[in-house]
């Protein structure tokens, strides 16, 4: 799976620095750098965060946390493609 420049930087961020990304009403952030809420459900698809159970419950509106977990860790260490045709 190839992740995006913007998916590679968030899941870096939170890698490098240990921070967590931070979801609410549709505002997504890793430490204070802003994300658009495409990246954080991309990242949620690719099973590249896990919530954190003592956040707000998921889909609730609230303040979710996440943080990267093996999956996203495994993607953040594969090369970044290199594009079509080149």
């Amino acid at each position: 799976m190839n992740l995006t420049k913007r998916q590679r930087e968030a899941l870096d961020r939170m890698e490098r620095c240990e921070e967590e990304l931070v979801y609410e009403r549709g505002e997504c952030y890793v430490g204070e750098e802003k994300f658009s809420a495409r990246t954080f459900f991309a990242l949620l698809r690719l099973m590249a965060i896990s919530h954190d159970s003592m956040s707000a419950e998921a889909g609730s509106g609230g303040m979710e946390i996440y943080t990267i977990n093996e999956t996203g860790r495994n993607l953040l260490a594969a090369p970044p493609a290199k594009p079509e045709g080149k």
